[in-house]
């Protein structure tokens, strides 16, 4: 590099003294000239006219070698310094030096394009540069950033938080990055926002620093589509988990009536076999354990279906004019023999006509599950069932003498496949009760349960009258 600027000064200072040397050339050749002219000119008033030529001449040779080192002069300084300086300070083409203005363009363009906040403070933590992402994140113009204070930039507390991290990375030198933050943008009162702060020092060649960059990026939508993908995968979790769950329950539930109507079809295959006729009472008596078995395997296979309707969003009602106090007494009917069977007796109280537009099928459901799930832990008791209404809802009420349900598991019954017993000792889907509450919120109803373990319990349900 030494020997570049030698070679520079060389070529300057060569290029500068030949019109020297050519401008006293001809000036020195126009006194010798002149100086012959007079010696050898005889005296008389010609050869004065001559002379003074000849002087002028002389003083012009004079006068043009100053001005032609003038002009060179003024090249040299226009020039030669310009040419020593770039083979001092960039001796290689196409570096900064010689494209700083092309360069600072670019950074300008890149800067104002990204969707990252751009600063850069000095070393008294007065902003000397920002972008426009900066300004669309905190809400001030560029011109409210330059020359002021962080502090006084950013709301407190984060502010002071911000200048303790810059002043951390000037004197350490040591980048800090992916700072969270959670701050109330001035660009959206009251809108809480998460940003990631990184710093960055700011060196110059000779490694001092003079100041930090400071990157500010808004990561709310990000925080939030994770959040998002987080619960679906939780959902898709249970999602699978309540899928086991209800093949392994649905495939014993379904195995046992399906192995009582095996067992009762085998015995009368025997008798039929061994020539034994029973009697009608006992024909009847296996007759109806079978249709028992059927009745509970339908009402499986209907809450199989209603599951896979209800999850697809398709609970959907047909209602109908109809008195809603005649289908509560029906499925009670219907019921007797079940509950007679666990020992306990099913007493009706409902008014004379209720009449609505009802689904009736839905009905049914909402009272099979309310019944059985009575019959199955009333322990043998009694099981009072009440229908009544107003002009605006109705109102059933199952209430049993059973076993009862603790006030800690009586919000999670509604749920799918949660129970308050053990399944060990009580079989079922563990389906019903969500069931009905999936109906009876598409009814624009309510249901709610009072209980106390050992003193039984009490479903109420309560959805809207709509007039005939």
């Amino acid at each position: 590099m030494a020997a570049q600027e030698t070679r520079a000064l060389d070529d300057v200072t060569s290029s500068e003294r030949q019109p020297r040397r050519l401008a006293w050339a001809l000036a020195l050749g126009l006194m010798a000239v002149a100086v012959a002219q007079l010696v050898t000119a005889p005296s008389g008033g010609a050869s004065t006219p001559r002379a003074a030529i000849l002087a002028m001449l002389v003083g012009a040779g004079v006068l043009g070698a100053y001005l032609l080192r003038g002009v060179e002069k003024r090249r040299g300084t226009a020039e030669a310094p310009r040419g020593v300086e770039r083979a001092c300070e960039s001796p290689h083409e196409g570096t900064f030096a010689d494209s700083a203005p092309e360069a600072h363009a670019v950074f300008e363009v890149v800067a104002s394009q990204t969707p990252i906040g751009l600063a850069y403070f000095d070393r008294t933590l007065l902003c000397i540069l920002v972008n426009d992402a900066l300004t669309e994140l905190d809400g001030l113009s560029i011109e409210q950033h330059r020359g002021r204070h962080v502090k006084d930039i950013l709301p407190p507390p984060l502010g002071e938080a911000v200048a303790e991290d810059m002043l951390r990375v000037i004197e350490t030198g040591a980048a800090t990055n992916g700072l969270p933050v959670r701050v109330e943008s001035r660009s959206r009162p009251g809108e809480m926002r998460n940003w990631v702060i990184s710093y960055c020092p700011l060196r110059l060649a000779n490694s001092e620093i003079k100041g930090v960059g400071c990157t500010i990026e808004d990561v709310t939508e990000r925080l939030h589509t994770e959040r998002e993908r987080e619960r679906l995968v939780v959902d898709l979790r249970e999602a699978v988990r309540a899928r086991d769950d209800f093949l392994s329950i649905a495939s014993h539930e379904l195995r046992t009536p399906l192995s009582t109507l095996a067992l009762g079809t085998q015995e009368l295959i025997r008798a039929a076999d061994a020539g034994v006729t029973p009697t009608p009472a006992q024909l009847r008596k296996k007759a109806e354990r079978l249709r028992s078995q059927v009745h509970r395997l339908e009402r499986l296979i209907g809450t199989v279906l209603d599951v896979s309707r209800i999850t697809q969003g398709r609970v959907r009602l047909f209602p109908e004019q109809l008195d809603a106090s005649a289908v509560v007494r029906e499925r009670c009917e219907q019921l007797r023999d079940d509950a007679a069977r666990a020992g306990s007796y099913i007493e009706l109280s409902c008014s004379e006509a209720i009449v609505g537009n009802f689904d009736r099928t839905r009905l049914e459901q909402i009272v099979d599950n309310l019944l059985c799930n009575a019959i199955k832990f009333g322990a043998g008791n009694s099981i009072e069932v009440t229908l009544e209404s107003t002009l605006e809802i109705v109102r059933l009420t199952v209430h049993d003498h059973g076993v009862g349900i603790a006030k800690e598991d009586q919000a999670r019954i509604f749920e799918r496949f949660e129970r308050a017993v053990s399944s060990r000792h009580y079989g079922g889907l563990g389906l019903g009760l969500w069931v009905v509450r999936q109906i009876v919120e598409s009814m624009g109803g309510t249901i709610f349960v009072t209980s106390e373990l050992g003193m039984g319990s009490t479903f109420v349900v309560e959805w809207p009258r709509v007039p005939a």
